[in-house]
C-alpha cells in the first residue's frame, strides 16, 4: 500500500480499511492522526489522574501530620532551616517551554474552534487541543510549586511523562512530514491537519528539551543561603595560600600527582610546620559537605527506610559510578593480563597457529 493511496494519513477515523497485517497496523497505530491523538490524549490523562491522586495523598498527609505534630518521632533527623530558594537558568528554560506549549496549544485549540471548516471531527480535535492546554497549564503551575517547595529533583511520574511525550510527539512530526511530502494537502480541505502539522513542528525542540529536563531530573531549585554560605566559604579559602595544589590542579597533575612535588619538596628539605601544611580544596570541606547532606536529606513525606544511604547516594553518586567503572576496567586488566602472558609465552614456545599470533601478543 503506497502513502498516496493510503486514506488514514488524511483522516480521523479510527477504523484500518486495509489488510489487517502487521505492518500496516503498526504503521497505522504510530502515524495514523486518530491512534496519535488517542495516545497522546492518554498521556495526559494519566498524568493529570496521577497529579490528581498524589494531591489527594498529600493533602490526607498533610492533615495526619498535623494531628501528629507533637509526636518527635515525625520530625526528620536533620532539619534545614534555610528557607530561602533561588531559581537558575535551567528552571527559568524548563518553565519557558511549558509556558510556550500552553500557549501553542491554546492558540491551536482557538485557531480549530473559530475555523470555518465543517469537517465532522471539528468539535473533537478542538476538544483534543483543549485538553493539552490543560494538561501544560497545569504543569506550570507544577513548576513553579516546585520553587515554593524547594524541590530539587522532578516528579518521577512528571519525567516519565515528558519521555512519552517526546515520543508521541516525533510520531506526529514524522506524520506532518510524510503527509507535506507524499500525501499534499491543498485548499485548505484539511485545515485541522494544518494546525496539527505546524504545532508539532513547533512543539518538537520544546519537547526535545523537556526531554533532556526529565532524563536529567534536576529542576534548577537551589537554595539562596546555601549558595551564599558556599561561595563565601570557598571565597575565605581560595584568598588562603596555603590551599592544596590539589584545588587548582589540572587533569594530568592530578592523575600524576604532580601537584604534590612542591610539597614532597618542601618537606625533604625541613620537617615541614603545622601552618605550612595546606588545607583541604574547598569543595572537600567539611562544611561544604555538611551543607551537600542536609539539603539532599530525604523529605519526611518520602519516608525513606535508610536514609543515610539514599542521602549518601544522592550526595556522591557521580563518584561512587566512577569508582566502580575504574574496578570493572581494574578487573579486566587483572584477568586479561595473565592471559596476555601466557600466549607470549605459547609463542615463544613455537605454539602458535599464526604468524600474526606473535604481534598480538606483543
Amino acid at each position: 500500500m503506497s502513502f498516496t493511496a493510503s486514506t488514514w494519513f488524511t483522516s480521523l477515523s479510527c477504523s484500518l480499511n486495509a489488510t489487517p497485517n502487521l505492518p500496516h497496523w503498526l504503521r497505522f497505530i504510530f502515524l495514523s492522526p486518530c491512534p496519535q491523538r488517542a495516545l497522546l490524549s492518554g498521556v495526559d490523562i494519566l498524568l493529570l489522574f496521577t497529579l490528581f491522586v498524589f494531591a489527594l495523598r498529600k493533602l490526607y498527609s498533610s492533615f495526619t501530620s498535623n494531628a501528629n505534630a507533637d509526636s518527635h518521632l515525625d520530625k526528620p533527623l536533620i532539619r534545614n532551616n534555610r528557607v530561602s530558594v533561588r531559581t537558575t537558568a535551567w528552571f527559568k528554560l524548563t518553565l519557558t517551554a511549558t509556558a510556550i506549549l500552553t500557549i501553542l496549544y491554546t492558540v491551536a485549540c482557538i485557531l480549530v474552534f473559530v475555523s470555518s471548516t465543517n469537517q465532522p471531527w471539528k468539535q473533537t480535535d478542538g476538544l483534543f487541543w483543549l485538553l493539552q492546554a490543560i494538561t501544560q497549564l497545569v504543569l506550570v503551575v507544577l513548576i513553579v510549586l516546585e520553587k515554593r517547595f524547594e524541590t530539587f529533583a522532578h516528579p518521577l511520574s512528571l519525567r516519565i511523562y515528558w519521555i512519552a511525550n517526546f515520543t508521541v510527539v516525533s510520531l506526529v512530526t514524522a506524520s506532518g512530514i510524510i503527509r507535506l511530502v507524499s500525501v499534499g494537502v491543498e485548499d485548505g480541505k484539511y485545515f485541522s491537519f494544518m494546525v496539527d502539522d505546524t504545532v508539532s513542528f513547533i512543539s518538537l525542540p520544546l519537547s526535545l528539551f523537556l526531554l533532556c529536563v526529565a532524563v536529567k531530573g534536576f529542576t534548577g531549585i537551589v537554595s539562596g543561603e546555601e549558595t551564599e554560605s558556599l561561595i563565601d566559604e570557598e571565597t575565605k579559602l581560595n584568598e588562603k595560600s596555603n590551599v592544596t595544589g590539589f584545588a587548582s590542579a589540572s587533569a594530568v597533575s592530578k592523575a600524576f600527582w604532580i601537584w604534590i612535588n612542591p610539597l614532597l619538596s618542601k618537606g625533604y628539605n625541613s620537617p615541614l610546620k603545622i601552618d605550612e601544611i595546606p588545607s583541604l580544596s574547598p569543595q572537600h570541606r567539611a562544611e561544604r559537605m555538611s551543607v551537600i547532606f542536609e539539603s539532599k536529606w530525604p523529605k519526611l513525606d518520602e519516608r525513606s527506610k535508610h536514609p543515610v544511604r539514599t542521602t549518601l547516594l544522592r550526595c556522591f553518586w557521580r563518584e561512587i559510578a566512577f569508582t566502580g567503572f575504574l574496578a570493572v576496567i581494574n578487573l579486566s586488566v587483572m584477568f586479561v593480563g595473565p592471559v596476555l602472558i601466557q600466549s607470549f609465552v605459547d609463542f615463544t614456545a613455537g605454539k602458535h597457529s599464526s604468524v600474526y599470533e606473535g604481534t598480538a601478543s606483543c
